[in-house]
């Protein structure tokens, strides 16, 4: 019954967020292990329930290589 209202901490832009050990991972997984993206990203969820989209891990993978 109250409403409460903070400030995302700094460095967080997005709604939803990863931080680095998870992008590191996801790019791990598609580079090194040479999974697909769709599979790279099933796997994260299975292990972590986390729901990483192909889409984010190819992002990610764009950011690992600048």
């Amino acid at each position: 019954g109250q409403v409460h209202v903070s400030a995302f901490p700094e460095g967080v832009t997005e709604v939803a967020q990863y931080g680095p050990n998870v992008r590191a991972l996801g790019v791990h997984l598609t580079q090194g292990q040479m999974l697909p993206f769709a599979r790279a990203a099933e796997l994260i969820h299975d292990i972590y329930g986390l729901s990483v989209s192909p889409g984010a891990l190819l992002a990610w993978v764009g950011e690992a290589r600048g």
